[in-house]
């Protein structure tokens, strides 16, 4: 388990000098309104799912990775880069803070969206790290026919599967140049996504310890266990296990909320954005020095997008539910209010 002290001397330095909300925004997409969730959908584990379900699963993928984007993005050139670009502009916004979770949460809903528009029709699938950790290699969800393709040694690109040659121009951090989507497995790293590891933040009572704990170590195995792409911050919605990656940690939240409904459900914190003398707390260096040596210099397209995105004075510099959670677009925005309860209205759907 992180050590309180740990998180708190991390997170408590990130809520230094913040500047308001991350996403509050005027003149904008509308709230959609809330509905009823009479018939919650069932998101399961991806190597309990039957062959054919997985297979209609991959077709729709592949459709939502070539169909043409609209919105106009920086770099995003079909409907799939687009929430990759969103993912790339908002980085400092929804990683080390409060909206880590309800953010991600988000994303996954506006995912699902697109592949309802590409004919998938059952609950979005999860990968369950825990029943490969410390061995990936032999996961189904890598299967060449029924899975994403071999998760490769060596930082090679995809070669095999149903995404074999696939590229992105979103990424590598803040750039916009075509690159392969490539993988470079790493055990060792894939151990952080242990049921010991995950057993040690669903210890915490509280959302601001939870969120730090999951962010820091369950999180992170997936997308360090996998490597290549995945392990970008800011480009890793490229490669497409990524979703199934955050529906688990989705599933993470969830069940810790679902220990207290009453109380967990509801409860929020966490700064709003990243300091500048902090940036990703688990990379070296201030913002402008993750900038210089691992993102490469956020272009200013990409800097007018994120002002954008990040405009507003609400919380005082803390996550309340009240914080508005935006896709530039893609979907209408919200609030971190109608996310936290999967079975709200806004969201309807569970983990079994």
């Amino acid at each position: 388990m992180l050590p309180r002290k740990i998180i708190t001397v991390i997170f408590t330095t990130l809520s230094v000098g913040l500047m308001g909300s991350p996403f509050s925004r005027k003149g904008k997409s509308p709230l959609p309104e809330k509905g009823r969730c009479i018939n919650p959908s069932k998101r399961r584990a991806w190597h309990t799912l039957p062959d054919d379900q997985k297979r209609t699963y991959l077709d729709s993928q592949r459709c939502v990775m070539d169909k043409p984007g609209t919105m106009g993005l920086p770099g995003a050139k079909t409907v799939y880069d687009e929430l990759a670009s969103n993912h790339q502009i908002l980085a400092r916004s929804i990683h080390s803070t409060g909206a880590f979770l309800p953010y991600h949460r988000y994303m996954l809903h506006a995912h699902e969206k697109t592949l309802r528009e590409c004919g998938y029709d059952g609950g979005l699938p999860y990968w369950d790290e825990p029943h490969d950790a410390g061995n990936f290699e032999n996961s189904d969800i890598f299967d060449k026919e029924t899975g994403f393709g071999t998760c490769v040694k060596g930082n090679s690109c995809v070669a095999d599967g149903p995404f074999a040659h696939r590229t992105s121009s979103i990424g590598p951090g803040f750039n916009l140049r075509e690159h392969c989507v490539s993988r470079n497995l790493n055990d060792t790293i894939s151990l952080w996504s242990s049921q010991e590891k995950v057993d040690d933040c669903m210890v915490y009572d509280r959302y601001e310890d939870l969120w730090a704990c999951l962010y820091m170590v369950p999180h992170r195995g997936g997308h360090g266990g996998v490597g290549g792409t995945m392990r970008d911050p800011l480009g890793s919605p490229a490669d497409p296990i990524f979703y199934l990656h955050h529906a688990w940690v989705d599933k993470l939240w969830f069940d810790w909320q679902e220990v207290d409904p009453g109380s967990r459900r509801h409860d929020m914190g966490g700064p709003n954005t990243q300091t500048p003398e902090l940036g990703f707390p688990e990379l070296p260096g201030s913002t402008e020095e993750e900038e210089e040596r691992v993102f490469g210099k956020m272009p200013e397209e990409l800097r007018r997008l994120e002002d954008e995105g990040t405009r507003g004075d609400e919380g005082g510099g803390k996550v309340t539910l009240a914080h508005v959670l935006t896709s530039l677009g893609v979907i209408p925005d919200t609030t971190v209010g109608d996310v936290v309860d999967t079975r709200g209205g806004y969201l309807c759907y569970e983990y079994v």
